[in-house]
């Protein structure tokens, strides 16, 4: 126990001895004291006697009810504040420029076939010129079936032909004496009887093509409006030499056949 002779000495006692002093809960004038010492906790009851106090250990039954130190209370830090991040601007994807599919060419439908109209057969005409004796095997029709005037053979060699009823048939009969035209002389259309210069000249290139031997003189006629007259000078086509003759046919007698350049028959 310690004896103090005040309160205050008293304290000042207790705290060099490691003692703190502390007001009695019971608030009787009494004070506890307990050391600052963990390893040696004690406690005193001090009781002021007039000028005294007197400070002893308490007895166990008097000990105050041990409670734990309450430990200050601990906020928990707050967190700085965080700004999310701001995000970068992103820029959509440009996407690839995309083409319009070019649709496949279209080909347009292709019409079907027309076929041209079959001209009738005319097997009726066709057949005709087996009673000529004449070799045309391909006579010239048209789309109506009528036989043409002029009609050549397979050798060059034409005919005009003339059709005709015969006891109620379809006949056909060779003109001008079966004369021979020449297919080469094609302006000629069977639309009048060759005369004088233009028959004799028929029959000059039909013979030629026949193979048969020809003088050389080939008939010359006047013009074609005017093919039955001779021109008056007349020229071999083998000698070169010429002579004059007739406007009608018939040779003169002077002057005599020559040279080209010495004949004048004028």
């Amino acid at each position: 126990m310690a004896n103090c002779i005040t309160q205050f000495f008293c304290r000042v006692f207790l705290r060099e001895q490691g003692v703190v002093l502390s007001n009695h809960p019971d608030g009787h004038g009494e004070w506890d004291l307990y050391s600052k010492k963990p390893q040696e906790l004690r406690y005193y009851a001090c009781v002021a006697e007039g000028t005294r106090t007197e400070c002893h250990p308490p007895t166990p039954a008097t000990l105050p009810p041990t409670e734990a130190p309450t430990p200050p209370p601990t906020e928990a830090p707050t967190p700085p504040p965080t700004e999310a991040p701001t995000p970068l601007p992103t820029e959509a994807p440009t996407p690839p420029p995309t083409e319009a599919p070019t649709p496949p060419p279209t080909e347009a439908p292709t019409p079907p076939p027309t076929e041209a109209p079959t001209p009738p057969p005319c097997d009726e005409e066709k057949g005709l010129f087996a009673d000529l004796g004449l070799p045309i095997s391909n006579p010239t029709i048209d789309a109506e079936c009528h036989i043409a005037p002029k009609q050549c053979g397979d050798d060059g060699i034409c005919y005009c032909i003339q059709e005709k009823q015969k006891k109620k048939r379809k006949v056909l009969s060779v003109l001008y004496k079966k004369m021979e035209i020449p297919e080469s002389e094609d302006y000629y259309t069977c639309q009048y009887k060759p005369k004088r210069c233009l028959k004799a000249l028929f029959k000059y290139i039909v013979k030629e093509q026949k193979g048969k031997n020809v003088d050389g003189y080939k008939p010359q006629c006047e013009s074609k409006k005017n093919q039955k007259d001779y021109l008056p000078k007349q020229c071999n086509e083998k000698t070169g030499n010429c002579r004059c003759v007739k406007a009608k046919g018939g040779v003169r007698k002077k002057p005599a056949e020559g040279p080209v350049d010495t004949i004048n028959c004028n």
